[in-house]
């Protein structure tokens, strides 16, 4: 029924389903990694590291315009204000191409 009900909507509702799972769990992984008193925030360099990868890979997508990013993968928009999984150690690329730190 799931991909019946799927198939019905508009692509992107799958999409905004999926950013919203992920979303979700990478706010529960921050906040309990700030409780502990972990370190929540990568460095620059770790930034820069992690999204020359993700500008190189085969899951990226960019607008015809050129002014947004978006990972296949994980659903995660690389541009603009939202602060996406590259910026926080709390997460990793689901294709194992960068760690949690």
């Amino acid at each position: 029924m799931a991909g019946d009900l799927e198939s019905d909507f508009m692509p992107c509702c799958g999409q905004i389903i999926k950013q919203a799972v992920n979303g979700s769990g990478a706010v529960v992984r921050y906040a309990g990694a700030k409780l502990a008193g972990q370190e929540t925030r990568c460095t620059p360099e770790q930034i820069a590291a992690r999204m020359a990868v993700c500008m190189k890979c085969e899951f990226m997508s960019v607008s015809k315009d050129g002014t947004a990013r978006f990972c296949n993968k994980c659903n995660c928009w690389m541009d603009g204000l939202m602060l996406h999984k590259a910026f926080l150690t709390t997460e990793d690329c689901p294709e194992n191409k960068w760690p949690k730190l």
